[in-house]
């Protein structure tokens, strides 16, 4: 909740508090109400001040508040605390709020965030209210400070804040992901009901909490959705579902609820509890909201905010929001025929676009288990794995729970990068502290954040193929949703033929007209019944075409052959597929394989000079092991020269030095190795090192290792040699090169 993350919350006017000894009356709301005059009055005083001591450090019309755009707003940042400040209507009031409390609750204070949720607390005010100064103007200053406290503070108790990174940042909206065919459906719908019923002037249409079309101005978008996904819609279920319990019995005989006009409509009129909010619940009336004119561009302070009754239809999980301006209906006669014109046409379209949510093609697949969050700031489209109101088919593989230690890494990284950045492309890998992965990528403003747990293979370019296979399946999937063909003129000929097929004659016919005078009832049977007790036919034999010229059951056949040629091919693709995968898998494991032998291969020969100088100097003629030292291959071997004259042509003297060549070659080939020390003393044949194994290679590493430590204090990954066994133990961090690298 916020009240649990915030030390204050204030609501302050400027020019209330201007004269000398009443600068207290500025105060229009503070949280929490138990605190001094003096500290309100010194808190808001420091928040006015910072705001006319940069407003002259910035351009002009730095107060103009433009409802698309972004509000003006101060960072205040101190050892001791964090506060925003929140410059609205042209400056006339600040909304402001100091943070102390994020570390005991586990929340990160990033302050764009917090001054996101700011702004959506200031217009849900203004959603149910009006504009500040509106309401400042036509109240005394009495009323509405009661006014303000009558809605900040349960709001203020019951706002939940998301501690996932960058979801209340962006604040969107989530979309049902429709074909055009059935959005096509519910603009038609949206349409014709504005025709039908011109006192509507806006519409909203929502399946669940998810918004499929909106016609009010996008400024109203969020704190309308928010009103009715979290508010309506959810009071709707619950009364449904346990009516018992949203009022008491005793009370709702009394209380005025549109909800069911006649028994043949299958919907309702819902209104939601509106006592979060407003306080009072012994009338369960429309909601009253103020939306912004549709025209305007920019926030004027003398421009009427229009009061519009909202009116919403439920029915089937299908929920029509319908804004008419207060006073222009007259409920009685009004809501009846809106409610039988909605009802059918409601129930029909929510069975379809039931069914095509269920049919949905699973987007956002992979084998890594992952977490996502997508937002289109243009159409504030938000999408994301931590919340879903709908159990679509879309949700990737469960990961674990986000860790708390990348939040802040994640805020870091948005801010400097992400949204900073001018290129409308980018894309960044940042691999946290406890090996998970942080993807951030741009497209045409669109941001895609993903968090991806580690891997045993995790390495920057895995993490970027499986980012690659996670957009190429969500395009694919929505290219396949698109390009679905549709039924051709043939194929829909067939489904009415069996449609008309499946039903049963009708009794208006002449045929059953002419059976009935033969004394046939329905339900009757025709025929003669074959066995006792047995039923002659109820129904007509079934009427089977057939559209070629083929043989009785060759059909058939034919597509057994095709089907089983189809699943051949498709096994040997798999087949060839897994070969592929193994192959590339046994290809990076050599090479990891020779690169650490190569890496062993190294410290033997360097750690065997480095042990033939340090016995050397202890007068030693040969190795404690053989193979301690290094060996050298003796190839000196008595040739004999042969003389060459002058006299000789070229011809003749390749001729020559080829035939001398060959003599040397043969007699070397023949002569027996021979094999020393540096000190030319005798020594067997060297080791073979690229014919060992890495477990060969690290058990003599480790032996000569040893014996160096043992023998002359030496560690070959210091380059030392220590004074004695306890000056090597209590300098030298262990005995392995892992040891000295951490």
């Amino acid at each position: 909740m916020l009240a649990d993350i915030i030390d204050l919350f204030f609501v302050s006017h400027p020019q209330s508090g201007q004269k000398e000894g009443r600068e207290h009356e500025r105060v229009m709301y503070y949280h929490p109400g138990t605190e001094t005059i003096d500290k309100k009055t010194d808190v808001t005083g420091f928040a006015e001040a910072i705001v006319n001591f940069t407003s002259s450090l910035t351009e002009p019309n730095t107060f103009c508040s433009l409802p698309s755009e972004e509000y003006n707003y101060r960072y205040i940042n101190s050892a001791n605390s964090r506060e925003i400040v929140l410059v609205v209507e042209r400056g006339e009031f600040l909304i402001g709020t100091c943070l102390n409390k994020c570390t005991e609750n586990e929340y990160f204070p990033h302050l764009a965030t917090v001054k996101a949720i700011l702004i959506k607390t200031y217009e849900t005010f203004r959603l149910f209210f009006g504009p500040l100064s509106k309401l400042l103007s036509s109240t005394d200053t009495t009323q509405f400070k009661n006014l303000l406290s009558r809605f900040f503070t349960p709001y203020l108790a019951f706002l939940r804040m998301n501690k996932i990174p960058l979801v209340d940042l962006f604040a969107g909206v989530d979309f049902v992901p429709l074909s055009n065919v059935d959005y096509l459906d519910v603009e038609c719908l949206v349409t014709r009901c504005m025709e039908e019923f011109p006192e509507i002037q806006h519409a909203m249409f929502l399946y669940q909490t998810k918004l499929i079309e909106y016609s009010i101005n996008k400024a109203d978008l969020i704190p309308v959705y928010q009103l009715l996904s979290q508010n309506l819609i959810p009071f709707s279920l619950q009364s449904e579902l346990q009516p018992e319990l949203v009022l008491d019995q005793s009370r709702s005989d009394n209380i005025n609820r549109p909800n069911n006009h006649g028994s043949k409509c299958t919907g309702s009129f819902i209104t939601g509890a509106t006592a979060d909010f407003l306080g009072d619940l012994s009338e369960a009336n429309f909601p009253i909201v103020f939306l912004s004119p549709t025209a305007s561009e920019e926030f004027d302070a003398n421009s009427e905010y229009v009061k519009f009754e909202l009116l919403a239809y439920r029915a089937m999980n299908a929920t029509f929001c319908l804004f008419v301006e207060v006073g222009t209906i007259n409920h009685s006669e009004y809501l009846p025929k809106l409610a039988e014109y909605l009802d059918s046409r409601m129930c029909g379209l929510a069975s379809r676009i039931g069914d095509a949510v269920v049919n949905l093609p699973k987007s956002f697949q992979s084998d890594i288990p992952f977490h996502y969050v997508y937002f289109n700031p243009d159409s504030l489209s938000l999408r994301t794995s931590f919340t879903s109101s709908i159990a679509l088919p879309q949700s990737p593989s469960v990961a674990s729970p986000l860790p708390t230690s990348i939040y802040k890494l994640t805020y870091e990284t948005f801010d400097h990068f992400a949204v900073n950045s001018d290129n409308d492309y980018a894309q960044i890998y940042i691999k946290a502290d406890n090996d998970w992965w942080i993807v951030f990528k741009k497209m045409n403003r669109r941001i895609l954040l993903l968090f991806i747990p580690s891997t045993p293979s995790s390495n920057p370019a895995d993490i970027c193929n499986t980012t690659s296979q996670i957009l190429i399946s969500a395009n694919r999937e929505a290219a396949e949703e698109r390009n679905t063909k549709q039924p051709k003129k043939a194929e829909l000929e067939k489904i009415r033929l069996d449609e008309g097929l499946n039903q049963p004659i009708s009794s208006e016919s002449k045929g059953f007209s002419l059976l009935s005078k033969m004394g046939y009832k329905p339900g009757m049977s025709i025929g003669k019944k074959r066995e006792e007790g047995a039923e002659g036919i109820k129904e007509p034999l079934n009427m089977f075409f057939k559209g070629n010229r083929t043989g009785l059951g060759h059909d058939q056949e034919e597509k057994e052959k095709q089907q089983e040629r189809c699943n051949l091919h498709l096994e040997a693709m798999a087949q060839r597929a897994k070969t592929v995968n193994v192959l590339t898998d046994d290809f990076r494991i050599r090479k990891r394989s020779a690169a650490i032998k190569n890496i062993l291969i190294g410290d033997i020969k360097k750690i065997r000079k480095a042990c033939q100088e340090l016995d050397i100097r202890l007068d030693m003629d040969h190795p404690e092991e053989w193979w301690f030292w290094p060996i050298y291959h003796d190839n000196s071997y008595d040739v004999q020269t042969t003389s060459v004259d002058d006299d000789l042509s070229i011809v003749d003297l390749k001729k020559a030095m080829s035939e001398r060549t060959a003599k040397v070659y043969a007699k070397e080939a023949d002569a027996e190795a021979k094999y020393s020390y540096a000190n030319k003393k005798e020594a067997p044949e060297d080791l073979k090192y690229h014919e060992m194994d890495e477990t060969m290679l690290e058990t003599r590493l480790s032996t000569i290792v040893d014996y160096m430590r043992m023998k002359h204090f030496y560690c070959p990954w210091c380059g030392h040699a220590f004074d004695s066994q306890e000056d090597l133990e209590e300098n030298c961090p262990g005995r392995t090169r892992e040891d000295h690298d951490e």
